[in-house]
Parts: structure tokens; C-alpha cells; sequence
């Protein structure tokens, strides 16, 4: 089947290794709580006397990358490397937060197919949704630019 790039990103996608989906809201009443159960079991954070804090800390990091992301209206191509990009990086080795990191990834992945941006360039030289998602984000320019050049290095290792 040919790539569309152009095709919508699916609404719902697994994060885990189980692609199968539990709504608890969508449960019979007063069964709620059996499903929210039968939810955490199958996507493997949690077996009813833990919750797996490493994958809920995965799950929640990709979820900021995916709002990110959709802000800037990365491409789906462009989400999908960035999104493999963002995986593979030991956030707190780099050493800045999961939204600038994310804002870092999306602006190298970004720049690959010509949408560039530099919090020190005019306005009107650069793009104005990566200047709007950094305003509105509060990211300092000196900030943006060390965070992109260690999330550049960790990628190139």
C-alpha cells in the first residue's frame, strides 16, 4: 500500500504492545471500575497492585510530543520520525524538559524538509508557527538553541 501523506493520522493509537482498547465510560453503570481495571492490565501499567512507572512516563512524554507536534503542523511523515526520534532519547541525559525537547526534535525533523526556524531570526525570515508555539510555551531563544544543538547530538550518536 502507496504512503499518503495526506491521509489522516488515526485518532487512536496504541502506545503499548497490546493494540487492544478498553473504554471505561463506555461500560454498563456500576461496572465502571472493572473495566478501568481490565484497562490498566492490558496496557501493561499496571496488574492491579502497581502501576509501571517507566511506561507511564513513556506514554505521557510521546503524548506531549504528539501535542507538540500537532501544533506545528508537522507532517504525518514528519511526526513519525520525529516521534521515533523522541523515543530513542534519554530525556533526562539532555537535560532540558520534555517540551522543549519535544519543541527541539520537531524543529530538527521540521527542518530536514525545508520549514525552518531560529528564535534569533526576524519574524518574517522564520516560521511562524514554531514562533507562536515558543512564545506561547515561554521558551528563552539561548534556551531553544542549546536544547537543539544536545538534542541534535544525541540523535547524530
Amino acid at each position: 500500500m502507496p504512503f499518503d501523506e495526506l491521509s489522516e493520522e488515526p485518532l487512536v493509537s496504541p502506545d503499548t504492545k497490546n493494540a487492544t482498547k478498553f473504554h471505561p465510560s463506555e461500560a454498563p453503570p456500576g461496572q465502571e471500575e472493572y473495566w478501568k481495571r481490565l484497562a490498566g492490565y492490558n496496557s501493561g501499567l499496571y496488574n492491579g497492585f502497581w502501576e509501571e512507572a517507566e511506561e507511564t512516563r513513556r506514554i505521557e512524554n510521546l503524548a506531549i510530543f504528539d501535542a507538540i507536534s500537532g501544533q506545528l503542523e508537522l507532517t504525518p511523515f514528519q511526526k513519525r520520525v520525529g516521534r521515533m526520534h523522541f523515543e530513542e532519547l534519554n530525556i533526562r541525559e539532555i537535560g532540558y524538559g520534555t517540551a522543549l525537547t519535544a519543541f527541539a526534535v520537531c524543529m530538527i525533523v521540521a527542518a530536514e524538509d525545508g520549514r525552518r526556524y531560529s528564535p534569533r531570526a526576524k519574524p518574517e525570515n522564520t516560521d511562524s508557527e514554531f514562533v507562536r508555539i515558543a512564545d506561547s510555551l515561554d521558551f528563552r531563544p539561548k534556551l531553544i538553541e542549546r536544547a537543539v544543538h544536545a538534542v541534535r547530538e544525541a540523535i547524530n550518536e
